[in-house]
């Protein structure tokens, strides 16, 4: 818990450091007079694209348990949708927190162990792949747009190395814990224990069937692409103006930063990256980081309130987590 908090303070210090430098350029006037501004029916797109990455993400659990002859409403997996977001944003576990609470739902749910455990396979397979091919794409496009620099190439190699290591540690875990018992330490959690056991009985067959794996794939990629929609339509909404393709690229990339930062969400750092790319491919400064914040705002910040109450109504506190 100490380290998590500790990087969360890092993460607002990196964030008010990126406010500070940038008032030192520009007037804080201008700032806030951009921000009175903002055309609200592009605002409100903004928010209805934003809607459509938690649908998407219903979508790949849905294709999993149709699969499975398992049946639950398309409404609770948006609720879920919202609920793991606030979950692994808040909890120190790297994202275990989200997949026990997954677990979990679905359980309270009547959805099989096994159902369960491929659901949460199928989300973590396809979102790697989706992530990976989308963020080759943002290279091509920013390669093509003749904006790649030794930064970006450097990222590149870090990026593509992590990918293919966290894909070959996944396949040697999955071939090696089918049959090995868990580490004593994990034993004590009883829902992991039980999301485990029930990966064993998956073979890994099933997540190559094209008949779930595409489309899961396809939704997966949707989520950058309402992500980059969403970017799109904060940008119009600042009357600002920048082609798709390159928005699309720019927001990738600052979640590959972001996330190879090791810290919360990538505060600070996101914000930091996202903002300097957009005024390296043209945009006032001003707009660059207002764009930025109102982004944020709508893909971290706000969804967490609903996330928090979805979170302590559907599920039971002392469940959570729950030891023997």
């Amino acid at each position: 818990m100490k380290l998590k908090i500790n990087k969360w303070i890092i993460g607002f210090l990196l964030l008010i450091t990126i406010i500070l430098i940038y008032f030192q350029f520009t007037e804080l006037s201008n700032f806030i007079q951009l921000v009175q501004r903002i055309n609200p029916f592009w605002f409100i797109l903004a928010l209805l694209f934003q809607g459509g990455t938690y649908g998407a993400l219903a979508g790949v659990w849905w294709i999993a348990l149709w699969r499975l002859h398992q049946k639950i409403s398309f409404l609770n997996l948006i609720l879920l949708s919202l609920s793991q977001l606030f979950v692994n944003q808040t909890i120190p576990s790297s994202g275990l927190s989200g997949t026990t609470l997954v677990t979990q739902y679905l359980l309270q749910h009547n959805i099989s162990k096994k159902s369960v455990a491929f659901a949460v396979t199928l989300n973590v397979f396809s979102r790697q792949i989706a992530y990976f091919l989308a963020f080759i794409l943002a290279i091509i496009i920013l390669w093509l747009h003749q904006s790649l620099g030794k930064a970006l190439i450097i990222l590149t190699i870090i990026f593509t190395s992590t990918m293919i290591f966290i894909f070959i540690a996944a396949i040697y875990l999955w071939t090696h814990i089918r049959n090995k018992a868990l580490p004593g330490f994990l034993e004590k959690f009883e829902l992991l224990k039980s999301f485990v056991s029930a990966i064993k009985k998956l073979h890994p067959k099933m997540l190559l069937q094209p008949i779930v794996s595409i489309p899961a794939i396809c939704l997966q990629g949707a989520i950058f692409l309402f992500d980059a929609l969403t970017l799109w339509m904060v940008l119009l909404a600042l009357n600002t103006h920048l082609d798709f393709v390159l928005i699309f690229a720019v927001q990738v990339i600052a979640q590959a930063v972001g996330s190879i930062a090791l810290i919360p969400g990538g505060l600070g750092v996101f914000e930091g990256s996202m903002t300097g790319m957009l005024y390296a491919l043209g945009l006032p400064l001003e707009s660059a980081l207002a764009a930025t914040i109102l982004f944020r705002g709508l893909t971290y910040w706000l969804p967490m309130i609903p996330g928090f109450m979805i979170t302590h109504k559907k599920l039971k506190p002392s469940q959570f987590g729950k030891r023997k």
